[in-house]
């Protein structure tokens, strides 16, 4: 499940014009718990734990970068009461001072040949409803 998220995220990403975080992969592995009413499992929290000592700033943009979680239906209370749940505090105070000592990332826009499509842009517009709709679906039905 995690892997799916993971491919709809970058496919959103991309049709989005923006760049995930380096650490979102390992983030990916916790959305399943977003909501959930027990701890997550060592699976998802010693990630998330070492994300926030070693590399806080991409915590930071991963939550606090608009449009990233709420193209996965997830808002920045749930995803704040996650890194709580795993013993992780991220608030804005940190982040903004994470954030502001880190370089911006840049918007990757896919690039394409008029009269062609060898940029894929025809294909990220299906294949983001496409998740879209997978992604529902498997939360309707689980």
């Amino acid at each position: 499940m995690g892997w799916v998220i993971m491919v709809g995220i970058s496919v959103i990403s991309l049709a989005e014009g923006q760049v995930l975080p380096p650490c979102a992969e390992q983030i990916s592995q916790c959305l399943e718990y977003i909501n959930s009413t027990t701890t997550p499992p060592n699976t998802c929290c010693n990630p998330l734990q070492n994300i926030y000592a070693t590399q806080k700033t991409c915590l930071c943009q991963f939550v606090f970068t608009p449009g990233i979680l709420e193209s996965l239906g997830v808002t920045k209370t749930q995803a704040l009461e996650l890194g709580h749940s795993c013993g992780v505090e991220v608030s804005n105070t940190i982040c903004r001072a994470a954030l502001s000592a880190s370089t911006p990332l840049s918007p990757v826009k896919p690039q394409a040949t008029p009269g062609a499509d060898e940029g894929g842009a025809g294909r990220v517009t299906i294949t983001v409803l496409s998740f879209t709709l997978l992604f529902w679906t498997t939360i309707l039905f689980n």
